[in-house]
């Protein structure tokens, strides 16, 4: 074992170079128990001179530089230094002198008596420790399962954990014992697995050592035989005893096989397949079960159909029945829903939804003030916790207060954490950051209530750490009197890059840095400045505060800040709270009327659009429905949907559909295109319509029956009755008054009760809410928020039913605290509501409904603590304008002046919010008590209102702020009044959880309120839970729902049921453990048997296209009622013989058909099974035609005309081919031209007159539709009688023939009346 070193010697101690040589023959050997047995020789005579008193050894352990050992990796080992008696030639080093198993380098060397520096020493030899094999074996070898991980699932079912120890005999010190080999070996293996745990010693270790290693690689489910050996250089030990151990079991890694269709029909489909056993491989533990899986894939009725695209927050569509089927991928699922605006943008309900944060203010003014001890330098705000931090600054203390501005108590933080100048919470977390000004640093602590430093970071910069502040990506550290910023990374604190602000004004930072949104907000002195954050540049935007800067915190939405004192000043630079979600819509316990419109809303009947924001009246007596604005303006009309009249009420959804209370029907029509969807028949007249996710909810005009119908088909769900408890309800005449909003039926009829009351649709139940309208209700319009009603006049009077209006789009809802006022709006609630204590205010006075009386206000408001009185101008310039005040103290009777430090004046100038300052320049004249007053605020007065409570006057003496003066409360100095509110605050506090509840469920164990919201830790997927559902079985968790399989078996066989007839379906079965279920088999695809549609086609409609031509359309039966796909038509005319069969198309042109006919038509549906029941009937009339010549023509002489009349009657046409309009009577004399006269209405008989006498006229005849003229009659020639001669004779000629006799002689009149019968010739003499 002794070798010789080649290595030069070298001096570990002083020598002296005259004094005695080196010891000789140095030789040495380890023995088993790890002794090391030295040898040597004196140095050679003539060597030294004197009495040797000690031998120096030096032991240096080898260095390995290539291999790492199991004991010292590659560690540098010190060299070890031991004196030996001079007598000596021989020495056993023991082996807790030396480093267990190293090799090492030894050398010797002379020191005399009375000598301090040794002689020469040794050439230095190696000596090895020898290879052995451990004895013994291990014992106590335990085998364990891996604990539970409760934020993990399923727990490991591939390790082991062994336990073991090793005997004394074998750890010691100098054991031989490199490491262990732990080997398992299942019963269906033959190569085992070998794990090796390497084992270090140290003296601090028991004598008996313990081990424990984790085997991994294992197979689930499965028992192994497990032995430990002890490794040595030599080799391993004798094996432990043989113990046993089995992993858990875990979900199966294979699918069922062989799944195969055993039989089918209309509606069943029987599966097969091999079952699996436990002693499967891949079972992984126990089968308890199977579960069936099945889809419906695209029948042919989908080929050529092409989904559109899907939302991110929807799955991919698939095809059914030609209907493309769109699912919602799990709530809560990342999405981006567009709106830069908005962040924490989440999936809900297929919707991506974010949380709006709100827009940096242009205009920064005081908002607030509070007074808490901020303890000289440095502040925070912890947002999860919603409380306010302020440290120490001479200690490391931490002081905690909560919103309300209530200390809470203190706690110490980590580190040298004295002199902090700021403190930033995160949002989501209780992590905290802090700039500590003397130790020139930032660091991350926490999460709170621990103080655990993680990590430090020191700017480069020589200056103290000012400031600090963080976003949801890095944390912002700063040093004073410095541009720097320093942007860091939040898990480690490296340095990420730097931003450096240019321009505004850079100075001593007191902790007043804000990094919030895209912008910096910089505070230096008493000013601020704002900064881009991508680049540092200044954007131009500062403000000024009330006071220098000596710290300050960020709450979201305001900037609050100290000198160091009380006093806090906070200032509004977001418009909303960048931290805090939306709030749902509340019901209001006291609905008052809010506003009046003043618009025709047509009688009965009404509703609102939300989608283009419009209220709709519908014309009582006709089909024209008109649109309104908001403010009431009418912009056009259009017909409803049928050209329907008698519409007792209007609803429109957000999905651009509307339904119709019409008659007996509730009717829905697709928008814009104005078509009928689907009509249902109520048993009597329909009251009122309104609609709510996928229900459609219907009364009658009278009684208590709710029929609930499904929005997509019309179909009728369930028929729910309200029970009107002590309500009152007497279920009368009902003109539109209803509406349905989240799970609440509101009901108002129009009797002269006047009263709308309020049903839970779960249970049918009044739920004992009503309120009251000032006049009966003949329409009513829900907007989303108010409830707007008439008596079918002009005044329409709208009472709020909700806090905010359910249609807008989520954003921040902030805390309203002033409860039924009728003066402020929602905003400006919100507002004013920020500049209150955090405690809900309720009316004790109002001018309008308690009268205006300094009396009466004294009598409801006296003595009841702090209260804000909010009244409204009405004339002036500043008449609309809503102003008023605040007073922290009671109001009295008691004559004088009252101090009040934080009393403050109020306005909204076209909603413009201002305030005077928190400090007044008198506070001892803050408001001012009289018994015949009623509020007045400030001396000689800043705001009274006088006896009447109708007049006020303001001045400019105990108030402060910028531009005030008398007349900046009101636009004048002197004005009237037509409205004061006063309220008082309650003891009831502003909690955003009060109305929210979380209840715990198997998936969400841990679910509480924060901020509003409820936030649940979710349970792991496939975590088993219980969904409460007795029908299914294998639930698990999903997404922290419980969701269980509706489709299981324990057996290799399944039946599905009730499927659709001629249906194709995808089927997979999965196998299931306790712990889960595995992997899905291969897909099938099967068929349910065709059997005829169950249902015939719906919505059947015939137009006329011309007199002898119709177009017909339908819609195809419902997807689930085809059971298999539809082939085509058959259309029947008169339920005859089908007239048409067409392919899969559902519109026909029918023709050949006659003029003006009504004809009966009804279609069937037919797949590969048969035909459908027939449809029901749709009657329709051709368009109209050229009517056939009229018959019968006849005239007839009118004697008494003396022939210059003649009367013409016929008959209809035997085919007139439409409503005869009128006839045309044409006629002329013979060889004349044609005249035409025109019956009235459809008289058949016309006398035409001043015709000639005894002249044959032509005559015939024509009848007339509204498509026109029709051929005319067969032409007779009547002849008109005989008249009186219109002429005299001519050519009179007289000759005497004798005394006694003339003869006479003339012509015949020049016109003929008819046959000359005799002559009449007069004379005289």
């Amino acid at each position: 074992n002794i070798k010789s070193s080649s290595e030069g010697s070298h001096d570990f101690f002083p020598r002296n170079d005259d004094t005695p040589g080196a010891p000789r023959h140095l030789s040495g050997a380890f023995t088993e128990d790890g002794t090391l047995t030295m040898t040597w020789a004196p140095p050679a005579a003539g060597t030294f001179s004197g009495t040797i008193e000690y031998y120096v050894f030096e032991f240096q352990p080898v260095q390995d530089t290539k291999n790492a050992t199991w004991a010292y990796g590659t560690a540098t080992l010190n060299t070890t230094t031991l004196l030996v008696d001079g007598s000596s030639t021989s020495k056993n080093v023991k082996a807790g002198y030396l480093f267990p198993f190293k090799d090492y380098h030894i050398r010797a060397a002379t020191l005399l008596e009375d000598e301090t520096n040794h002689g020469l020493f040794s050439e230095k030899i190696l000596v090895q420790h020898p290879f052995s094999v451990p004895s013994g074996q291990p014992q106590n070898v335990q085998v364990t399962q891996p604990s539970d991980d409760p934020f993990s699932y399923p727990p490991s079912a591939t390790q082991l954990i062994v336990t073991w120890e090793s005997s004394a005999n074998l750890w010691v010190n100098n054991t031989p014992i490199q490491g262990f080999e732990i080997t398992a070996t299942a019963n269906y293996q033959t190569t085992p697995i070998v794990e090796v745990h390497a084992a270090k010693w140290h003296e601090d270790d028991p004598e008996i050592g313990s081990f424990s290693s984790g085997l991994t690689r294992l197979q689930p489910n499965t028992e192994y035989k497990i032995v430990v050996c002890a490794l040595g250089k030599g080799g391993k030990s004798e094996p432990s005893l043989t113990v046993t151990g089995k992993t858990r079991e875990y979900f199966p890694s294979q699918a069922p096989s062989n799944v195969s269709l055993l039989e089918r029909n209309t509606n069943n489909i029987t599966l097969v397949w091999q079952p699996m056993s436990r002693n499967h491989l891949k079972s992984n533990g126990e089968i308890i079960g199977y579960s069936i899986h099945k889809v419906s894939t695209g029948d042919i009725d989908c080929v050529g159909v092409r989904c559109g695209s899907v939302s991110q927050c929807q799955v991919e569509p698939q095809c059914e029945f030609g209907e493309c089927i769109y699912g919602n991928q799990p709530n809560g699922t990342l999405c981006d829903d567009g709106n830069p605006e908005t962040e924490h943008d989440q999936c809900m309900d297929g919707v991506c939804i974010g949380i709006h944060t709100g827009k940096h203010t242009q205009r920064v003014e005081l908002s607030r003030t509070m007074v808490m001890n901020t303890r000289s330098s440095g502040a925070g705000y912890m947002p999860l916790l919603e409380e306010y931090w302020f440290p120490l600054w001479s200690g490391s203390w931490i002081y905690r207060w909560d919103k309300s501005g209530n200390y809470i108590q203190r706690f110490t933080a980590g580190g040298s954490s004295n002199s902090i100048r700021q403190l930033w919470g995160e949002v989501n977390t209780t992590f905290y950051y802090v700039a500590r000004w003397s130790n020139r640093l930032c660091a991350k602590l926490g999460p709170y209530p621990t103080s655990t430093v993680h990590w430090t970071f020191s700017p480069p910069g020589s200056s103290s750490v000012g400031g600090v502040s963080a976003d949801e990506h890095y944390v912002y550290c700063m040093e004073t009197n410095s541009p720097h910023i320093y942007v860091l990374d939040k898990d480690n604190g490296q340095q990420v890059k730097v931003v450096t602000l240019n321009g505004g004004v850079v100075g001593t930072l007191n902790g007043a840095l804000a990094v919030i949104k895209d912008k910096i907000y910089y505070g230096t002195g008493n000013m601020f400045y704002r900064y881009n954050l991508d680049d540092g540049e200044f954007d131009g935007f500062s403000f000024q505060v009330a006071t220098s800067i000596s710290n300050m915190f960020f709450t979201g939405n305001e900037i609050c800040l100290s000198s160091g004192g009380s006093n806090i000043y906070c200032y509004r630079v977001l418009q909303e709270n960048m931290w805090k979600p939306f709030d749902q819509p509340k019901f209001l316990d006291n609905v008052e009327q809010v506003r009046t419109l003043s618009f025709s809303t047509r009688g009965i009947g009404g509703g609102y659009c939300p989608w283009l924001k419009e209220y709709w009246y519908p014309w009582w007596s006709g089909s024209w429905i008109y649109r309104h604005l908001l403010d009431g303006t009418y912009t056009v009309r259009f017909r409803s949907v049928g050209s329907r009249s008698s519409n007792r009420q209007l609803w429109a959804d957000t999905h651009q559909h509307y339904y119709l209370a019409s008659a007996r029907n509730i009717i829905k029509a697709r928008w814009p295109r104005n078509q009928q969807v689907w009509s249902y028949t109520l048993p009597t007249t329909a009251g009122g319509v309104s609609s709510e996710g996928t229900n459609v909810y219907a009364m009658t005009l009278s009684g208590p029956s709710v029929y609930v119908l499904h929005t997509s088909n019309g179909q009728l769900i369930k028929t729910i009755t309200l029970d009107a408890g002590n309500g009152g309800d007497p279920f009368n005449s009902m003109n539109g008054g209803m509406f349905v909003v989240m799970n609440k039926l509101y009901r108002g009829d129009s009797s002269s009760r006047r009263t709308v009351y309020r049903y839970d649709l779960s249970t049918g139940e009044y739920d004992g809410f009503q309120f009251s309208t000032s006049v009966s209700i003949s329409n009513l319009a829900f907007d989303g928020r108010d409830a707007c009603v008439s008596s079918g006049a002009s005044a329409i009077r709208c009472y709020q039913i909700l806090s905010h209006n359910i249609y807008d789009s989520p954003s921040h809802a902030t805390a309203q605290l002033i409860e039924g006022s009728q003066l402020l709006n929602n905003e400006m609630n919100e507002v004013l509501s920020q500049q209150l204590p955090s405690n809900f205010f309720k009316k004790c006075f109002s001018g309008v409904l308690h009268g205006f009386s300094p009396s009466t206000f004294h009598s409801r408001c006296d003595n009841k603590g702090p209260t804000v009185t909010v009244a409204r101008v009405s004339s002036g310039s500043g008449t609309g304008r809503v102003i008023g005040g605040y007073s922290p103290i009671s109001w009295t009777t008691t004559t004088g002046y009252h101090r009040a430090h934080n009393a403050f004046l109020f306005k909204f100038d076209n909603n413009q919010f201002e305030r005077t300052d928190q400090t007044l320049t008198r506070p001892q004249n803050a408001v001012y008590h009289r018994s015949n007053y009623c509020p007045t605020f400030g001396g000689g007065f800043d705001f009274y209102i006088q006896s009447t409570c109708r007049r006020a006057s303001t001045n400019s003496h105990s108030y402060r702020g910028i531009g005030y003066s008398s007349s900046w409360l009101a636009g004048a100095s002197n004005f009237d009044l037509d409205a004061v509110e006063v309220f008082y605050m309650t003891d009831e506090s502003y909690d955003p959880c009060r109305d929210v509840h979380c209840p715990p469920s198997d998936c969400r164990p841990d679910n509480h309120c924060v901020l509003g919201n409820c936030v649940a830790t979710f349970r792991p997927d496939s975590f088993p839970c219980n969904d409460g559902d007795n029908s299914t079985a294998f639930d698990a968790c999903f997404a922290g729902f419980c969701i269980g399989k509706k489709h299981y078996t324990s057996t290799s066989s399944y039946i599905l049921q009730d499927l659709d007839a001629g249906r194709t379906y995808a089927i997979q079965v999965r196998a299931h453990t306790a712990i889960g279920g595995g992997p899905l088999s291969n897909g099938m695809k099967i068929k349910t048997i065709e059997k005829p549609p169950s249902q015939p086609p719906q919505n059947i409609v015939a137009e006329p296209t011309s007199s002898n031509s119709i177009m017909l359309f339908w819609d195809a039966p419902a997807p689930a009622m085809q059971n298999g796909p539809v082939r085509g038509y058959e259309v029947y005319i008169n339920s005859q013989t089908p007239a048409v069969k067409r392919g899969n198309f559902m519109s026909v042109p029918i023709t050949l058909l006659q003029p003006f006919t009504e004809y009966n038509f009804s279609v069937k549906a037919f797949n590969g099974a048969g035909l459908s029941p027939m449809s029901s009937l749709v009657s329709v009339r051709t368009g109209e035609d050229l009517p056939e010549n009229p018959t019968q023509v006849q005239a007839e002489i009118i004697i008494e005309s003396e022939g210059e009349a003649l009367h013409v009657h016929w008959s209809s046409p035997l085919r007139p081919n439409g409503i005869i309009l009128h006839y045309t009577v044409y006629y002329q004399e013979v060889g004349g031209h044609w005249k035409m006269e025109n019956t009235t209405d459809n008289d058949r008989s016309l006398t035409i007159e001043n015709l000639s006498p005894f002249t044959s006229y032509l005559v015939r005849v024509s009848a007339w539709t509204s498509a026109g003229e029709g051929v005319p009659s067969r032409t007779i020639v009547p002849k008109t009688g005989e008249g009186v001669p219109r002429s005299a004779p001519s050519n009179l000629k007289a000759t005497s023939l004798s005394q006694t006799s003339i003869e006479v002689s003339y012509d015949p009149p020049t016109t003929n009346e008819g046959i000359i019968t005799s002559y009449t010739i007069y004379s005289k003499p």
